[in-house]
């Protein structure tokens, strides 16, 4: 007895050491064929005479059913050992290893699929909480860049997320599934080896969460400290500590905007870069529309000390972002990135630019797009919360800002509607900015404002689907953009410039142009580092951690940071060609 409890327990501490029932027995199994192998082969040398390396061709084939009849047993010791070793022992063993070594491989594709077992992924991004619609737009938009994290492994963390969803496995996407606070959860995600990390709230105001997300920084900082860190804030609040705690961005939450999210992942800083150009305070967007007889190329040389000629509208809703420069321009519209604090208004730095393009300008009348001084608003008070009503009238400081009904379809005209001609703009709110049926209701409504109060001012709507877009277009409506609900400023700048396609190409990977960073050090002057890179791309912005500015001045002279770059897509710009062309730390 006290031989056999040893016995059991030297299998126990074997089975512990192999990691696994399993494993044990595929160890022990495939140890006892190698054995019953080296005796038949043993055997076939003796008793048949036959060379080792024969002997061992006999027993291969034996064992494996193969059977080519090519070297057989002939004397009688030799064959009872082939029956006994082989037919008994060795075939038996070798098929309860094959079944053995097929359910483990079946065991760790099911723990894989359930997010149970160390992952071997080095170069790859790490997110944090699960929202299965948004991580597809997430993933997409990475998938889709130009960027060097396109086709890196992406590994979600998530304590809700139990099996992963196939169309996600089919684009190299992993999760691990557990408790965030759980130390050997976050080892299975290897994020020491990890090229970005991304936090996202799996809940909306949901305190414990964010509290547990901001305490999961500081963590991940011990874990991983040469690894950036974006994290996704429900509340601005949020995003200072985010910081302070040690990530390398922050931004606000949003639904409906996952490109922002997206972008943020792959190109470290953009969200705060692009922040600068949607708020009202410092860069801003100057709209430009006067006859012209040149090139794109004519348009930059003459307005270098100026602005940044970032894009160019083509029709209604199409904007070309860092057009070639063989573009003729006529009749375009011309969108600017200027330093509008160091011309003191909007209006001083439009007549800069305009003085420097007058070589350029023909005669002819065009409308100039003005900028709206008063904005009526159709929304619920759902919507129209007062904390949205603040933030958006921070960022229309020059307009008045009116809540005209909160429904348009079914209910009778408020009295505020008989002077309806008197506003520049009317925006239309989606009452659900997640329930695509919403869209029902918008577009109605557009066509009411159209028809019925035969308004002709501007008409912006909201449109939860992509798809309602055209249809919003041709009802009447100028501008459609997408349910803002925590990014307030995008919806200020819409209404101010009328170009939220720009924000859309310059945050999203599907348009024809996209926002890259890079870490460089400049040593010459902004102008002649733009003008050496003007084949592959177009920098707007660069940043340290002294610093970040947007639309430099030409002579500005960057030194070592982060350059933020815009490529043209329809030029098939890789990554790599733009890295060549850059002084890459």
């Amino acid at each position: 007895m006290q031989v056999f409890y040893v016995l059991r327990k030297a299998s126990r501490r074997a089975r512990r050491i192999l990691g696994g029932n399993i494993r044990f027995r595929v160890v022990l199994l495939g140890s006892l064929l190698l054995f019953l192998f080296v005796l038949h082969t043993a055997a076939m040398v003796l008793f048949e005479d036959l060379p080792v390396g024969d002997a061992a061709w006999l027993t291969i084939t034996t064992a494996t059913t193969v059977g080519y009849g090519d070297i057989s047993a002939t004397t009688v010791a030799g064959r009872w050992s082939t029956v006994l070793l082989m037919y008994v022992g060795g075939i038996f063993i070798l098929a309860q290893l094959a079944g053995l070594i097929f359910e483990g491989v079946q065991s760790k594709l099911e723990k894989q699929r359930l997010g149970q077992v160390n992952l071997n992924v080095v170069d790859h991004v790490v997110i944090f909480g699960y929202r299965e619609k948004f991580l597809h737009r997430v993933i997409q938009e990475i998938r889709n860049s130009s960027s060097d994290l396109r086709k890196e492994e992406i590994v979600i963390v998530s304590p809700t997320m139990q099996e992963l969803p196939e169309d996600f496995v089919r684009q190299a996407v992993f999760h691990v599934s557990g408790a965030l606070y759980d130390d050997e959860i976050l080892d299975r995600a290897n994020l020491i080896r990890a090229k970005r990390i991304a936090i996202l709230p799996e809940a909306d105001g949901d305190k414990d969460i964010n509290y547990a997300n901001l305490e999961l920084i500081a963590r991940l900082g011990e874990q991983a400290p040469e690894v950036p860190i974006v994290y996704a804030a429900n509340t601005s609040g949020e995003m200072a500590l985010a910081e302070e705690l040690g990530a390398e961005d922050a931004i606000i939450f949003d639904p409906n905007y996952p490109d922002i999210f997206a972008r943020a992942i792959i190109s470290l800083g953009a969200e705060d870069i692009l922040t600068d150009i949607v708020d009202r305070d410092g860069v801003e967007i100057v709209i430009v529309h006067k006859q012209l007889k040149a090139t794109v190329k004519q348009v930059m040389e003459a307005t270098a000390e100026w602005a940044t000629l970032l894009g160019v509208r083509m029709g209604i809703g199409e904007y070309k972002i860092y057009p070639p420069g063989d573009l003729t321009l006529t009749d375009h519209r011309l969108v600017f990135l200027a330093d509008v604090s160091s011309y003191g208004s909007d209006e001083a730095a439009h007549e800069a630019i305009v003085k420097a393009l007058q070589p350029l300008i023909v005669d002819g009348e065009l409308e100039e797009f003005i900028e709206p001084k008063k904005i009526g608003l159709i929304g619920s008070e759902q919507r129209l919360s007062s904390s949205f009503l603040k933030q958006l009238e921070g960022e229309l400081e020059d307009q008045t800002i009116t809540h005209l009904t909160g429904e348009l379809i079914g209910s009778s005209a408020p009295d505020n509607f008989k002077n309806l001609s008197e506003y520049d703009a009317v925006v239309l709110l989606a009452s659900d900015p997640t329930d695509p049926h919403t869209d029902a209701a918008t577009y109605l409504g557009i066509r009411q404002l159209r028809n019925s109060y035969n308004y002709e001012g501007r008409i912006i709507a909201e449109a939860v689907l992509p798809q309602s877009k055209e249809r919003f277009n041709k009802a009447g409506a100028n501008d459609v953009l997408r349910p803002v609900i925590q990014n307030v400023e995008i919806l200020g700048r819409c209404i101010t410039t009328g170009a939220e396609e720009i924000f859309d190409d310059l945050y999203g990977s599907f348009g024809l142009s996209e926002l890259l960073a890079f870490e460089v050090e400049i040593k010459e002057p902004w102008r002649d580092f733009v003008r050496s890179v003007e084949g592959v791309g177009l920098p707007i912005a660069f940043s340290n951690k002294k610093e970040k500015v947007v639309a430099p001045p030409h002579d500005f002279v960057p030194g070592r940071g982060r350059v933020y770059i815009v490529i043209n897509k329809t030029r098939e710009t890789r990554y790599k060609d733009v890295q060549a062309a850059l002084p890459v730390v």
